[in-house]
């Protein structure tokens, strides 16, 4: 497998490479960090959904970005292309203005940022990169030297700098400073010594990623702004995610609605967005309210009023049954068709309209008071039918759906998608099978907390339901039955001609909710 690598400070518009060995499966963090040409680094990979995540745990699952590579950042304790150190190479020597280096000195290292993942087999100990705030037990301090800078004046020093980037995040947008990392280090204007800090305390803009989110969710919470017609005040940051945020508001006539703000970084996700302004009304989708656009000063975004819904969806509901074990499960089989009749029905509404969902899931279904459930997020939307003709229209699939749909929710059709083949609103019937199984059983069937997101078991349709007690399977005191389970097991098939049809889920869902004779 070829690791695609950055090194965090580096000209990241190259990617450099290195190859791990597929002897073990599922890859894992330590398989990556043996195969790594850098000691004491800190690895964050990349997601489906384009999202990188620190990694720290040698035992963790590496997310497979396609098929044949793994994409990655790396942050290297030391500056790249010096020669790197493990502890027992280091040789004592005097240095002005520090304590003289001993082994009866022993460090106890402060690290609040970022810490070394890797170790030494020779050693019995861990080694985690330094920082520049050091306690030194048995010496003093601060140094007492005439030459060189004292701790004090360093971490001074290095206060004032963070007081900088403060006050750079309160008027920097939270989207330009993702973008722009390396440009807004200079902008610091870091001189030698601060730079030293930086170095020794990790990295200085990962250490103040959580201030700018804070100032960035903070200058916009109180605020009055006009959309369409309808002017809001924001009352809170509801949700954050890679293209933007939702936000409480209340209207003039004191109502409470959701204000969904997307960034248009890239003409896709200007795509994305046109594509949700088009969304047909219909009871069981969310419906807009109002639109409204700003371009100004290089920034584009667009703004969506939307109904408030104070329920949350399914997979809120499912999150707080899982999080307390003690009571029965909130899904029994009655209430699972009924929502999923709900879903059905938007869902064909959608079809009808000429697009396919592509991101079905718990987390994009909201559930009204009447327990209703209403359909959103649809900047995942694409073509009903597309026919892959040939391999630029195959990776354009495959790119569009690692981009926009949810692993464990995502049918094999679009994991590899096949020249030839026709994807169509099939791949939502197998994202309605994992909806239904996880209502019913508390995650996709395709997710476990020990291996996560299981892809094999994806691409050949193998489901596993609790053991079966007579005629019922029984999961935290409820009941369902045989015929619901293989119900799910249909819309389950890794060949999409194999599935029932959009139609025939929905006749079926009405035949199993009818009384019994």
């Amino acid at each position: 497998m070829l690791v695609l690598y950055n090194v965090v400070g580096e000209d990241d518009r190259h990617m450099n490479a290195f190859r791990v060995s597929e002897g073990s499966s599922p890859l894992r963090l330590k398989d990556v960090e043996e195969a790594c040409p850098f000691d004491y680094c800190t690895f964050s990979f990349q997601h489906e959904n384009g999202v990188y995540c620190v990694y720290t745990n040698p035992n963790s699952i590496v997310p497979v970005f396609n098929r044949t590579s793994i994409r990655a950042r790396i942050a290297i304790s030391e500056e790249f292309g010096e020669k790197l150190v493990r502890p027992e190479d280091v040789i004592p020597v005097d240095v002005p203005g520090t304590p003289k280096f001993s082994p009866s000195i022993r460090f106890s290292w402060k690290f609040p940022v970022l810490s070394a993942s890797r170790t030494n087999s020779t050693s019995s100990s861990i080694y985690e990169a330094p920082t520049w705030d050091a306690n030194f037990e048995g010496q003093a301090k601060e140094s007492t030297a005439t030459s060189g800078i004292s701790a004090t004046d360093l971490k001074e020093k290095f206060k004032k700098q963070t007081e900088m980037a403060k006050e750079f995040a309160k008027n920097l947008n939270l989207d330009d400073a993702k973008r722009n990392a390396i440009d807004f280090a200079q902008k610091m204007n870091l001189d030698d010594t601060a730079r030293k800090a930086k170095k020794w305390g990790g990295s200085l803009l990962s250490s103040l990623s959580n201030t700018i989110s804070s100032a960035s969710s903070a200058l916009s919470k109180g605020e009055s702004m006009s959309i369409g017609t309808t002017n809001v005040r924001i009352v809170q940051l509801l949700a954050e995610g890679g293209y933007g945020q939702v936000f409480l508001v209340k209207t003039g006539a004191n109502e409470l609605c959701a204000l969904k703000r997307i960034i248009l970084t890239s003409p896709e996700v200007e795509d994305d967005a046109a594509i949700e302004r088009e969304i047909v009304r219909h009871p069981n989708l969310l419906h807009m309210l109002q639109y409204g656009e700003s371009r100004t000063n290089g920034k584009n975004e667009c703004l969506f009023l939307l109904p408030y819904y104070d329920h949350g969806t399914i997979y809120d509901e499912i999150q707080s049954a899982n999080t307390n074990g003690t009571e029965p499960w909130p899904f029994m089989e009655l209430r699972c068709l009924h929502i999923l009749e709900g879903i059905c029905l938007g869902l064909a509404a959608l079809h009808e309209a000429g697009y396919a969902h592509r991101d079905l899931k718990p987390h994009n279904v909201l559930l009204n008071g009447r327990d209703d459930p209403l359909l959103m997020d649809f900047g995942s939307c694409a073509p009903l039918v597309t026919d892959v003709t040939d391999r630029r229209k195959m990776m354009d699939v495959q790119d569009g759906a690692n981009r926009k749909c949810s692993a464990p929710y995502r049918a094999p059709e679009l994991f590899e998608p096949q020249i030839g083949h026709r994807i169509n609103g099939q791949s939502d019937v197998w994202s309605l099978g994992c909806i239904l199984y996880c209502m019913a059983f508390g995650s996709s069937p395709f997710e476990s907390p020990r291996e996560g997101f299981m892809r094999l078991a994806c691409m050949n349709g193998k489901v596993v339901f609790p053991p079966a007690q007579g005629e019922y399977v029984v999961f935290r005191g409820q009941r369902f039955s045989i015929d619901f389970c293989e119900f799910i097991r249909d819309m389950l098939q890794p060949d999409p001609q194999d599935r029932p049809s959009l139609t025939d889920v929905l006749e079926y869902t009405r035949e199993l909710q009818a009384p019994k004779h």
